[in-house]
């Protein structure tokens, strides 16, 4: 939370990026609903963005990383 919000933004992207690619090949349904849900054609949404910033803000005790990961399988289901 002490990083700028471009430094934010740029590494909660970099983490939706990498757990997409990740999912991509044994779920693409699910990729697509991470897609979906936080991204338009020119990237992570401004809304994406605020909706992750809000919830890390709100459990920064935890690695937002981990925070992510939930979020994510809330939205779209768990990894498999």
């Amino acid at each position: 939370m002490e990083w700028t919000e471009s430094q934010q933004r740029s590494y909660l992207n970099a983490q939706l990026v990498m757990a997409s690619s990740m999912i991509t090949r044994n779920n693409p349904e699910q990729a697509q609903c991470i897609a979906d849900a936080y991204y338009s054609d020119t990237g992570l949404t401004d809304q994406g963005y605020a909706e992750i910033r809000a919830k890390v803000s709100e459990f920064e005790s935890y690695h937002p990383t981990s925070v992510l990961v939930v979020m994510v399988e809330n939205q779209c289901g768990a990894f498999n």
